[in-house]
């Protein structure tokens, strides 16, 4: 039998013409069977793996209130009265006063003075470095006395009342130190102080002498009561074994800023009582004016600091 070549390619009897369903159909079956075939290829190869999910990123200061949460919200309900106090005091002081007090303030006092502090005490230090202004002292001397005019007190005292003294003696408790960070099993970081030595300082540079006073030996006999009872606060603090020497936190910079917080409110601590007791000690010789009872602070003093604390008045 004659057959022709039609146009797709296929062999047809003359005469026979296939019908445009036919053909219709017959692509379909062709598509079916590649879209089979594809599928036991893509099944064999195994399916495309899903990008991983994107883990939220955590603030770090979520990270330590997890971890840390009681600890944390005291520390950041101290921070908050704390710089609600220095915004108090800084309003009552004039542009450019020094306020060399409380450890706040002798922090600042030792950036001014380039010392590397960390928290109120200087680092990398086997000892106080040596200074003129800043200095360890254990007798005090009428040319220990440096600045023109006083500087406010610790309460805000008027400057006319502080110049009514025969002398405003400034010491204060600091200390040198080593301080460390390490990475721990459990995770996180650690801090820790080393090399820990408490010493009292005597500043020379805003302590003033009442120029009315020249060589009084009553007035150095007060001041020297001011260095003494910072002496035995720095050497209890040294022998003392409840201070905050380690903290830790989920990095380096958090395990720092808390031992720093901590170590600031322990000197904090050493600090209120030092100025409490010359609060009181101001009170009972009237700023140095009474000799006698100067004399018997003096006294006081070398039975110790159990002697001195028990003659406070009650609170």
């Amino acid at each position: 039998m004659d057959r022709r070549a039609n146009g797709h390619g296929l062999n047809e009897a003359p005469g026979r013409r296939r019908s445009g369903r036919g053909v219709v159909a017959n692509r379909t079956r062709r598509a079916s069977l590649a879209a089979v075939v594809a599928l036991a290829g893509w099944a064999c190869a195994g399916a495309p793996e899903a990008p991983p999910a994107r883990e939220p990123v955590r603030d770090e200061r979520a990270q330590e209130r997890d971890l840390f949460p009681e600890l944390s919200s005291q520390l950041e309900r101290q921070m908050a009265e704390q710089r609600a106090a220095a915004l108090a005091r800084g309003a009552e002081l004039k542009a450019k006063e020094i306020d060399p007090f409380g450890a706040q303030g002798f922090e600042s006092r030792l950036t001014e003075l380039g010392v590397p502090a960390f928290a109120g005490c200087a680092r990398g230090a086997s000892d106080w470095p040596r200074m003129d202004a800043l200095v360890a002292l254990r007798r005090v001397d009428e040319g220990d006395f440096w600045a023109s005019s006083p500087v406010l007190g610790d309460a805000g005292e008027s400057r006319a009342l502080r110049e009514r003294a025969p002398a405003t003696p400034i010491v204060h408790v600091s200390c040198t130190l080593e301080v460390e960070v390490e990475p721990v099993i459990q995770g996180g970081f650690e801090a820790r102080l080393r090399e820990v030595r408490f010493v009292a300082l005597f500043d020379r540079e805003i302590s003033w002498w009442n120029p009315d006073q020249r060589g009084d030996e009553s007035t150095r006999a007060h001041a020297q009561v001011h260095l003494d009872l910072a002496y035995l606060l720095a050497r209890e603090a040294t022998r003392s074994r409840t201070a905050p020497l380690r903290a830790r936190g989920p990095t380096e910079r958090s395990a720092l800023d808390r031992l720093g917080l901590l170590w600031a409110n322990h000197l904090g601590e050493i600090d209120r009582e030092l100025r409490a007791l010359e609060r009181q000690l101001d009170l009972e010789t009237s700023q140095g004016w009474d000799a006698a009872a100067s004399q018997r602070w003096a006294e006081r003093l070398r039975g110790g600091l159990g002697a001195v604390r028990a003659a406070m008045p009650a609170r």
